[in-house]
């Protein structure tokens, strides 16, 4: 099998759940990000770059 092949394979025992964060400082840092992108976007809704925009430079549209 090539190495390509291999690294596409995903074995179940090896995949966890994606648990949020407990850490109090985690949730706090977190919840500051958001309110700060969010003051951002009601200032100047003109400087927010379209997620579409964002998907696509990264190779995610759909």
């Amino acid at each position: 099998m090539a190495e390509t092949e291999q690294n596409e394979e995903i074995k179940e025992e090896t995949v966890t759940p994606n648990v949020d964060s407990t850490e109090p400082d985690y949730i706090a840092w977190r919840d500051a990000q958001i309110r700060e992108a969010q003051e951002s976007h009601r200032q100047s809704p003109d400087q927010t770059i379209p997620l579409k925009t964002v998907m696509t430079q990264f190779g995610l549209e759909h």
